[in-house]
Protein backbone atom coordinates (compact mmCIF):
# COMPACT_ATOMS: atom_id res chain seq x y z
CA UNK A 1 0.00 0.00 0.00
CA UNK A 2 2.72 2.37 0.79
CA UNK A 3 4.74 1.79 -2.11
CA UNK A 4 1.45 2.23 -4.78
CA UNK A 5 0.58 5.33 -3.14
CA UNK A 6 3.99 6.55 -3.20
CA UNK A 7 3.78 5.96 -7.02
CA UNK A 8 0.65 7.58 -7.36
CA UNK A 9 2.11 11.07 -5.90
CA UNK A 10 4.72 10.82 -7.88
CA UNK A 11 2.95 9.98 -11.57
CA UNK A 12 0.64 12.98 -10.06
CA UNK A 13 3.17 15.10 -9.92
CA UNK A 14 4.98 14.64 -13.18
CA UNK A 15 2.11 14.18 -14.92
CA UNK A 16 -1.52 15.01 -14.03
CA UNK A 17 -2.89 18.53 -14.15
CA UNK A 18 -5.99 18.38 -12.30
CA UNK A 19 -7.58 15.94 -9.31
CA UNK A 20 -11.03 14.14 -9.74
CA UNK A 21 -12.09 12.15 -6.80
CA UNK A 22 -13.42 8.94 -9.59
CA UNK A 23 -10.07 8.67 -11.04
CA UNK A 24 -8.64 8.68 -7.18
CA UNK A 25 -10.94 6.06 -6.36
CA UNK A 26 -10.50 3.95 -8.82
CA UNK A 27 -6.54 4.42 -9.61
CA UNK A 28 -5.56 4.64 -5.79
CA UNK A 29 -8.39 3.36 -3.54
CA UNK A 30 -9.94 0.40 -5.20
CA UNK A 31 -6.28 -0.99 -5.29
CA UNK A 32 -6.03 -0.60 -1.65
CA UNK A 33 -9.46 -1.78 -0.94
CA UNK A 34 -8.43 -5.15 -2.47
CA UNK A 35 -5.39 -5.27 -0.41
CA UNK A 36 -7.27 -5.19 2.73
CA UNK A 37 -10.09 -7.39 0.70
CA UNK A 38 -7.19 -10.54 0.36
CA UNK A 39 -5.95 -9.28 4.07
CA UNK A 40 -9.26 -9.68 5.90
CA UNK A 41 -11.64 -11.83 3.61
CA UNK A 42 -9.50 -14.99 5.07
CA UNK A 43 -10.66 -14.01 8.60
CA UNK A 44 -14.28 -13.67 7.73
CA UNK A 45 -15.04 -17.22 9.52
CA UNK A 46 -12.67 -16.61 12.55
CA UNK A 47 -13.26 -14.92 15.84
CA UNK A 48 -10.86 -13.68 17.82
CA UNK A 49 -10.74 -13.27 21.67
CA UNK A 50 -10.74 -9.67 22.70
CA UNK A 51 -8.89 -8.31 25.61
CA UNK A 52 -11.06 -7.46 28.01
CA UNK A 53 -11.65 -3.46 29.05
CA UNK A 54 -10.58 -2.16 25.94
CA UNK A 55 -12.65 -0.11 23.30
CA UNK A 56 -12.41 -2.97 20.50
CA UNK A 57 -14.35 -5.55 23.32
CA UNK A 58 -16.50 -3.16 25.42
CA UNK A 59 -18.12 -2.60 21.37
CA UNK A 60 -18.71 -5.79 20.94
CA UNK A 61 -20.15 -6.94 24.52
CA UNK A 62 -22.77 -3.87 23.91
CA UNK A 63 -23.75 -5.07 20.43
CA UNK A 64 -24.23 -8.44 21.88
CA UNK A 65 -26.29 -6.92 24.31
CA UNK A 66 -28.47 -4.95 21.77
CA UNK A 67 -29.19 -7.53 19.15
CA UNK A 68 -28.61 -11.09 21.32
CA UNK A 69 -29.60 -10.48 24.45
CA UNK A 70 -32.64 -8.39 23.50
CA UNK A 71 -31.31 -4.96 25.34
CA UNK A 72 -32.11 -3.38 22.49
CA UNK A 73 -32.36 0.29 23.70
CA UNK A 74 -29.24 -0.39 26.19
CA UNK A 75 -30.91 0.22 29.13
CA UNK A 76 -29.47 -2.49 31.61
CA UNK A 77 -25.92 -2.03 30.19
CA UNK A 78 -25.80 1.92 28.92
CA UNK A 79 -22.85 2.58 26.56
CA UNK A 80 -21.04 5.69 26.96
CA UNK A 81 -23.11 8.61 26.69
CA UNK A 82 -20.32 9.94 23.51
CA UNK A 83 -20.33 7.01 21.85
CA UNK A 84 -23.80 6.03 21.33
CA UNK A 85 -24.51 4.87 17.88
CA UNK A 86 -21.79 3.16 17.35
CA UNK A 87 -22.24 -0.45 19.08
CA UNK A 88 -25.35 -0.78 17.02
CA UNK A 89 -23.46 -0.18 13.64
CA UNK A 90 -21.27 -3.03 14.88
CA UNK A 91 -23.92 -5.44 15.77
CA UNK A 92 -25.85 -4.92 11.99
CA UNK A 93 -22.07 -6.20 10.55
CA UNK A 94 -22.04 -9.04 13.28
CA UNK A 95 -25.65 -9.82 11.65
CA UNK A 96 -24.75 -9.58 8.12
CA UNK A 97 -21.51 -10.98 8.13
CA UNK A 98 -20.93 -13.11 11.29
CA UNK A 99 -19.10 -12.79 14.40
CA UNK A 100 -15.45 -11.75 12.87
CA UNK A 101 -13.94 -8.92 13.12
CA UNK A 102 -12.96 -8.45 9.74
CA UNK A 103 -16.00 -6.47 7.93
CA UNK A 104 -15.29 -4.06 10.53
CA UNK A 105 -12.04 -3.58 9.97
CA UNK A 106 -12.73 -3.51 6.16
CA UNK A 107 -15.24 -1.11 6.93
CA UNK A 108 -12.50 1.05 8.79
CA UNK A 109 -10.13 0.99 4.98
CA UNK A 110 -13.11 1.97 3.40
CA UNK A 111 -13.54 5.19 6.10
CA UNK A 112 -9.63 5.86 5.08
CA UNK A 113 -10.02 5.73 1.66
CA UNK A 114 -13.21 8.26 1.65
CA UNK A 115 -11.77 10.29 4.33
CA UNK A 116 -9.09 11.43 1.69
CA UNK A 117 -11.21 11.94 -0.88
CA UNK A 118 -13.28 14.48 1.47
CA UNK A 119 -9.79 15.63 2.68
CA UNK A 120 -9.15 17.14 -0.99
CA UNK A 121 -12.68 18.70 -1.39
CA UNK A 122 -12.45 20.51 1.29
CA UNK A 123 -8.57 21.59 0.53
CA UNK A 124 -9.95 22.91 -2.76
CA UNK A 125 -12.92 24.89 -1.05
CA UNK A 126 -10.28 26.55 1.34
CA UNK A 127 -8.62 27.56 -2.07
CA UNK A 128 -5.65 25.27 -2.67
CA UNK A 129 -4.74 23.76 -6.00
CA UNK A 130 -6.01 20.59 -7.34
CA UNK A 131 -2.58 19.49 -6.98
CA UNK A 132 -1.94 20.77 -3.95
CA UNK A 133 -5.25 19.26 -2.28
CA UNK A 134 -4.27 15.73 -3.75
CA UNK A 135 -1.03 16.03 -1.96
CA UNK A 136 -2.55 16.89 1.42
CA UNK A 137 -5.20 14.13 1.25
CA UNK A 138 -2.14 11.51 0.56
CA UNK A 139 -0.09 12.47 2.84
CA UNK A 140 -3.21 12.07 5.58
CA UNK A 141 -3.37 8.43 4.09
CA UNK A 142 0.31 8.08 4.28
CA UNK A 143 0.63 8.65 8.14
CA UNK A 144 -1.61 5.89 8.45
CA UNK A 145 -0.19 3.15 6.51
CA UNK A 146 3.29 3.54 9.02
CA UNK A 147 2.99 0.78 12.06
CA UNK A 148 1.93 2.53 15.08
CA UNK A 149 -1.49 4.15 13.28
CA UNK A 150 -2.12 1.25 10.78
CA UNK A 151 -2.61 -1.09 13.74
CA UNK A 152 -4.67 1.62 15.59
CA UNK A 153 -6.86 2.62 12.74
CA UNK A 154 -7.17 -0.32 10.55
CA UNK A 155 -6.85 -3.29 12.63
CA UNK A 156 -7.69 -2.24 16.24
CA UNK A 157 -11.83 -1.91 15.23
CA UNK A 158 -12.16 1.50 16.75
CA UNK A 159 -14.79 3.88 16.07
CA UNK A 160 -12.34 7.15 14.68
CA UNK A 161 -12.56 5.52 11.35
CA UNK A 162 -16.26 5.69 10.53
CA UNK A 163 -16.47 8.95 13.12
CA UNK A 164 -13.65 11.41 11.15
CA UNK A 165 -14.93 10.42 7.69
CA UNK A 166 -18.68 11.08 8.68
CA UNK A 167 -17.71 14.38 10.14
CA UNK A 168 -15.56 15.48 6.72
CA UNK A 169 -18.35 14.42 4.96
CA UNK A 170 -20.87 16.78 7.20
CA UNK A 171 -18.62 19.19 6.04
CA UNK A 172 -18.57 18.93 2.25
CA UNK A 173 -22.51 18.92 2.71
CA UNK A 174 -22.27 22.22 4.09
CA UNK A 175 -20.23 23.78 1.39
CA UNK A 176 -22.11 22.61 -0.85
CA UNK A 177 -25.49 24.13 0.78
CA UNK A 178 -27.04 20.55 1.19
CA UNK A 179 -28.31 21.46 4.71
CA UNK A 180 -31.12 18.71 5.31
CA UNK A 181 -28.24 16.34 4.78
CA UNK A 182 -26.15 18.25 6.92
CA UNK A 183 -28.21 18.43 9.26
CA UNK A 184 -29.03 14.40 9.41
CA UNK A 185 -25.64 13.62 8.61
CA UNK A 186 -24.67 16.03 11.44
CA UNK A 187 -27.02 14.39 14.44
CA UNK A 188 -25.85 10.97 12.98
CA UNK A 189 -22.09 12.40 13.36
CA UNK A 190 -22.63 13.41 16.78
CA UNK A 191 -24.80 9.94 18.28
CA UNK A 192 -21.22 8.38 16.95
CA UNK A 193 -18.54 10.32 19.10
CA UNK A 194 -20.53 13.69 20.90
CA UNK A 195 -17.20 15.06 21.62
CA UNK A 196 -18.17 16.53 17.96
CA UNK A 197 -20.87 18.20 18.59
CA UNK A 198 -18.57 21.39 19.07
CA UNK A 199 -16.73 21.04 15.97
CA UNK A 200 -19.82 20.21 13.99
CA UNK A 201 -21.58 23.17 14.87
CA UNK A 202 -18.73 25.75 14.82
CA UNK A 203 -18.49 23.79 11.18
CA UNK A 204 -22.56 25.05 10.05
CA UNK A 205 -21.07 28.43 10.84
CA UNK A 206 -17.65 28.09 9.04
CA UNK A 207 -18.51 26.38 6.08
CA UNK A 208 -22.22 27.59 5.54
CA UNK A 209 -22.52 30.64 3.00
CA UNK A 210 -25.95 30.57 2.80
CA UNK A 211 -26.03 30.77 6.61
CA UNK A 212 -23.64 33.40 7.08
CA UNK A 213 -23.23 35.28 3.94
CA UNK A 214 -19.66 33.97 3.31
CA UNK A 215 -16.58 32.57 4.51
CA UNK A 216 -15.23 35.39 5.41
CA UNK A 217 -17.85 36.78 7.46
CA UNK A 218 -18.26 33.98 9.03
CA UNK A 219 -14.71 34.26 10.39
CA UNK A 220 -15.54 37.78 11.20
CA UNK A 221 -18.57 36.52 13.58
CA UNK A 222 -16.29 34.19 15.03
CA UNK A 223 -13.79 36.46 15.75
CA UNK A 224 -15.73 39.59 16.84
CA UNK A 225 -17.55 36.83 19.21
CA UNK A 226 -14.47 35.45 21.21
CA UNK A 227 -13.32 39.46 21.46
CA UNK A 228 -16.14 40.57 22.91
CA UNK A 229 -16.42 37.36 25.31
Amino acid sequence: AFILVIVKLFDFILRSSSYFTKAYLLALGLPILLMFLTLDLPNLQSVVLLPQHQDVSDYQVLARNIYVVGDFFLLKTPPWAFKFLYPYIIGMLHILFGQSLASQLFLNAWSAILTVALITRISIYFGTSDRIAFLVGNFFFLQLIFSLSFVLYFRFGLIEPISIMALLLTLVFAIQGEFGLMVALGLIVGMLRLNFVGVIFTSIALLAPGMQGGFYEAWSLLIDWAKSN
